[in-house]
């Protein structure tokens, strides 16, 4: 982890050493896998997308022109579960690194996400049922923002002890205090995001 500094995806292919030009990719039942080992546990949280098919188009490092942009669509599925499209365009000309992607998620069990959500935020979802989600959002080198809508119902949530487990002391009461303040269902509103970037990392993280 020595790097201070990593630019965004587009202008990680315009500094490669030897020039590229690529009309397309084409990816087909591809997988990706992503694993961050939490600093303070050193336990590891793991995300992990398969189904990947899409394109990635005009890849390139010269002959750039004024609105030259990397373009990606692509369909995959999270946790090998929902379903996933993704959009992403990022310009190779900006000086602030600017890039758009759009998210769209289908029917997915909440539960799913818990081999990221137990190591990273001793937190485990008991319940839930996510109908849909939407992530539209622009950014830059430094920051991101946009909005999130995501359509569940039923969820339960678990505090976590120390130890990895959720018994501890008062761990009943707590839980369900928790539980009280949690939106079981969501409330039929977008959420706005924004999210400054760590600049050692690449933007998807």
């Amino acid at each position: 982890d020595t790097l201070t500094y990593r630019p965004l995806l587009a202008q990680q292919i315009m500094a490669l050493p030897y020039p590229i030009q690529i009309d397309s990719i084409k990816l087909s039942n591809s997988t990706v896998r992503y694993n961050e080992i939490v600093q303070k546990t050193g336990k590891e949280g793991k995300v992990f997308i398969d189904n990947v098919e899409g394109l990635i188009t005009n890849v390139k490092n010269y002959n750039i022109q004024e609105h030259d942009s990397l373009i990606m669509i692509i369909k995959s599925r999270l946790y090998g579960k929902g379903e996933t499209k993704f959009n992403f365009r990022q310009s190779y000309t900006d000086s602030l690194q600017g890039f758009w992607m759009r998210v769209r998620m289908g029917h997915m069990d909440m539960q799913e996400m818990n081999a990221l959500l137990r190591p990273q935020m001793s937190l485990q979802i008991r319940s839930g049922i996510i109908d849909t989600l939407t992530l539209l959002t622009n950014g830059n080198k430094y920051f991101a923002y946009g909005t999130m809508d995501i359509r569940y119902r039923k969820m339960s949530v678990m505090l976590l002890g120390k130890n990895g487990d959720g018994e501890y002391f008062l761990s009943g009461t707590i839980n369900w205090l928790v539980n009280q303040m949690v939106r079981r269902h969501d409330n039929g509103k977008p959420n706005l995001v924004f999210k400054k970037r760590t600049v050692k990392r690449g933007q998807f993280n």
